[in-house]
């Protein structure tokens, strides 16, 4: 739906700092009976869901499916490869979806979307979340070579929640032809392990059979936050554009394959990372800054469908966006 406008959106009261530390990793999706859907042979472990592991400045970035954010200049690709963010998936009917947001949300990417292969703007990767055509929640991680430019790997299980904080990341390794994808903590699925699903052009095959090794990778340096790559479209359709927010984000040019220690990675928070010195991008947010790359220095630059870029940062909070109610008839 092309003319559709989305919805209102507001900043939440609620005091950051309301989410208690868990004790043991966040419920991921349910079953039809209620029961957390099971995740054959991934390992998982404990996150913290307070305000300063999701936003370590306090501040989180809100996406209206109309705008996005980009830093031209970062190696956003390598052979070894490993991201994490979190995220907040807003439930937003499909009548308020502007055309630029339609199914899939976009949490980072370097790549355009699509199954063709075009040498110049779809060697990459790219996160998001629902199967193209769909809402169905499922995290998928994509990249490309010469035969495709979707190669996704996912799990038809473990789902990301709507209207809940949840925390994303992956690795890609073309040393060990290996892919990782993870979900609040836990491994959903690994090509080494045979864990999850993994699909190409729409063809679903063995896990096994992903390949990692000769994938394509990207050798510019734009990265882009909360979108795919543009295409040339005025609709924007093909940039499939964040609805929800985004809290602490990082990038490093490394794929760890002792799966414990790459969990315990995962699970630490952003603003713990600064040592490390593969990372490539820290990025925080806060009120009042613009979105900025820690490790860089560099700014991030708003970028929309209008040609006019505005991506709202606001306090952290349980409940970050919500729907203003209807009025009253």
């Amino acid at each position: 739906l092309g003319s559709a406008q989305p919805p209102k959106l507001r900043a939440d009261a609620r005091a950051a700092g309301s989410l208690t530390v868990a004790t043991q990793a966040p419920p991921l999706a349910a079953t039809a009976g209620g029961a957390p859907a099971p995740v054959a042979g991934g390992e998982r472990v404990a996150l913290r869901m307070d305000a300063g592991s999701i936003a370590s400045l306090g501040g989180i970035a809100n996406f209206d499916g109309l705008h996005w954010l980009e830093q031209p200049q970062l190696a956003g690709d390598a052979n070894e490869l490993s991201f994490g963010a979190w995220i907040y998936l807003l439930q937003v009917p499909e009548a308020a979806q502007p055309e630029s947001s339609g199914s899939m949300k976009t949490i980072a990417a370097t790549k355009i979307s699509g199954c063709k292969y075009d040498q110049l703007r779809a060697p990459g990767w790219s996160l998001f979340v629902h199967e193209w055509g769909t809402t169905n929640r499922q995290l998928r991680m994509s990249w490309s070579d010469e035969r495709s430019a979707c190669h996704e790997l996912f799990s038809q299980t473990a789902l990301v929640p709507f209207d809940q904080w949840a925390h994303v990341g992956f690795s890609l390794s073309t040393v060990a032809n290996r892919a990782v994808l993870y979900l609040n903590g836990q491994v959903i699925a690994d090509t080494a392990n045979g864990i999850g699903n993994y699909v190409t052009g729409g063809q679903a095959l063995p896990v096994a059979q992903a390949e990692i090794a000769h994938r394509a990778i990207w050798k510019t340096t734009r990265f882009f936050v909360g979108a795919h790559m543009p295409q040339n479209d005025k609709s924007h359709a093909g940039s499939h554009i964040f609805m929800g927010s985004l809290g602490d984000m990082w990038l490093a040019h490394t794929a760890e394959q002792d799966i414990h220690q790459a969990l315990r990675d995962m699970a630490a928070p952003a603003n713990a990372r600064s040592s490390s010195s593969s990372e490539v991008l820290q990025l925080y947010f806060a009120v009042g800054a613009p979105p900025t790359n820690a490790r860089s220095g560099e700014f991030l630059e708003a970028k929309g469908v209008d040609g006019q870029g505005q991506v709202d940062v606001v306090k952290w909070a349980e409940k970050p966006m919500l729907r203003e109610p209807e009025p009253a008839s």
